[in-house]
């Protein structure tokens, strides 16, 4: 699950470039990764109070 998580962040991370500027915040970037992982089972921990940032809420999905 890790590669995929670490590939899945790298595509949002490339796309959130190509949107306008209003999205591209870390608190975007966080709640794509959010709504990206609801559904997974490994995820619901981080996903049911979620890290105030981006990089916070992936370490704890790492972990």
């Amino acid at each position: 699950m890790e590669m995929c998580f670490e590939m899945l962040i790298k595509e949002l991370q490339k796309a959130q470039l190509a949107l306008s500027s209003a999205y591209q915040t870390e608190l975007c970037l966080r709640d794509m990764v959010i709504n990206a992982v609801r559904d997974v089972s490994e995820c619901s921990m981080a996903c049911f109070k979620p890290a105030a940032t981006f990089e916070d809420l992936c370490a704890d999905i790492r972990a």
